[in-house]
């Protein structure tokens, strides 16, 4: 058992050394390669360079001077070929044919235009040409009448009402304007608050003289209600203006004095 143990431990230990080996040696290869390329490169840095030519008695040589463009020269002309019969051709010129002499009288002046005629002709062919028709807008009347007020027919049939009902206010019969009052206004405006809210206005206005002005309302108004604006001349010049609405039974439905 033990000389088995001891076989063991020695293969295990072989292989131990033999990898530790093999590691070294690739180790080793890896450090020659680097070393040799580290080498190299220090070789490559210390090479000398080629050599120069030394300049002459320690004058440096004159640079050349830049080549300068010869000027294009024409082509050379072409020597005189022999003819068969042994004459000569002369060469031909290059250079354009001289112009023919002119009689300077068959020379003509050029004709200058003449100015009043294109004149005319211009104003021919603009009076040919129809203008555009100017459009004229009608001027607004410097004084312009109010639009006509609509005349409400209804009127005419509660003017009366409506006068007799401003008349007594203005007088101190509120109890007979109170009795006129429909269910709605009699619960909102009994009689004790609309003699306190008359005494100071009639203190202060007087009675009624005539209605100036009326308007019959209809904005938030019902088809079957009439609702007018009243303006009232007063007894003592200050105006009024009441706001009364009668119902469908010739009732008043609403009454307000400004």
């Amino acid at each position: 058992m033990s000389d088995r143990l001891c076989v063991v431990l020695l293969v295990v230990l072989i292989a131990i050394v033999a990898v530790a080996a093999y590691l070294q040696v690739q180790a080793n290869t890896r450090i020659e390669g680097r070393l040799n390329n580290i080498e190299r490169q220090l070789v490559l840095w210390n090479s000398p360079l080629p050599p120069q030519p030394a300049p002459d008695d320690g004058v440096p040589a004159p640079s050349a001077p830049p080549a300068t463009p010869e000027p294009a020269t024409p082509p050379a002309s072409a020597p005189d070929q022999p003819e068969p019969d042994g004459q000569t051709v002369p060469p031909k010129s290059t250079e354009p044919p001289a112009p023919l002499p002119v009689d300077p009288k068959e020379i003509e002046p050029p004709v200058q235009p003449e100015p009043k005629e294109t004149q005319q002709s211009d104003q021919a062919e603009s009076s040919d040409t129809p203008e555009p028709p100017v459009e004229t807008q009608p001027e607004p009347p410097k004084n312009p009448e109010p639009p006509a007020v609509e005349e409400d027919k209804d009127w005419m049939d509660y003017r009366e009402a409506i006068a007799k009902v401003i008349d007594d206010l203005l007088a101190g019969r509120e109890q007979a304007v109170y009795e006129q009052f429909n269910n709605n206004l009699t619960s909102v405006l009994p009689l004790e608050m609309l003699q306190k809210v008359m005494e100071p206005i009639r203190i202060e206005h007087g009675r009624a003289m005539r209605i100036t002005q009326h308007q019959r309302l209809r904005i938030g108004v019902r088809p079957e209600m009439h609702a007018y604006q009243v303006m009232v001349e007063t007894e003592k010049g200050k105006p009024l203006l009441f706001t009364i609405t009668i119902d469908e039974q010739d009732k008043i439905a609403g009454l307000y004095v400004k």
